[in-house]
């Protein structure tokens, strides 16, 4: 059986291989579950990531004010027996 420890970093690592994560400040691990069944971890890792800005106009992309950055998280589900990925989806925030 996968341990928590594990589960957090294979999600980690799906993380890190689907994505372009230095382009993501504050990559942190927000919590982890285990199913009532003991069949799957569910880790939620938060990540803040650039957003372009339409909302200030052209004026804003001159003087560099074009760039919000927004807090998203993905939730994996790794399989507690083998640590294979079997979902992952995005989360809304809190």
């Amino acid at each position: 059986m996968v341990n928590v420890k594990a589960a957090v970093s294979k999600a980690m690592g799906y993380l890190k291989d689907m994505y372009q994560i230095e382009q993501f400040k504050d990559v942190l691990l927000e919590e982890v579950d285990i199913s009532e069944d003991n069949k799957y971890w569910n880790v939620t890792i938060g990540f803040t990531r650039r957003q372009e800005s339409t909302s200030g106009g052209p004026m804003a992309t001159l003087i560099g004010q074009s760039t919000e950055f927004k807090r998203e998280f993905k939730v994996f589900q790794i399989d507690a027996e083998t640590g294979d990925l079997r979902s992952m989806r995005s989360r809304k925030g809190e």
